[in-house]
């Protein structure tokens, strides 16, 4: 997983990348430790790129992206916000729709 540094590095991945998974965090959430190792497992398995970002240390991506609870997933096809999860997360679904979209 890379960890994103700054808004404006994460502005610019939509152009780089046609698809890819943002996982939030935050340094004192148990849930998100404990999901992360299952979350960049699925990313290898799909082959997306894996970007995380810890809102505690950058503020401002919490308020850009509606970032009210942790862990999210998010997943980004073309540019566009395609799927996101938020607290309660759902590895199968969300399995389920890397492949919806790969197949299209």
């Amino acid at each position: 997983m890379k960890e994103i540094q700054n808004y404006p590095e994460f502005e610019s991945l939509p152009a780089d990348r046609e698809t890819f998974i943002l996982y939030a965090q935050s340094e004192d959430c148990g849930v998100c430790k404990a999901f992360l190792p299952a979350v960049e497992n699925l990313a290898g398995q799909c082959n997306i790129p894996l970007y995380g970002v810890q809102i505690d240390r950058l503020p401002v991506m919490r308020g850009q992206l509606s970032i009210f609870t942790v862990p999210l997933i998010s997943v980004y096809f073309k540019g566009r916000e395609y799927h996101r999860q938020a607290r309660f997360l759902q590895l199968e679904e969300v399995k389920r729709r890397l492949e919806e979209k790969h197949r299209l």
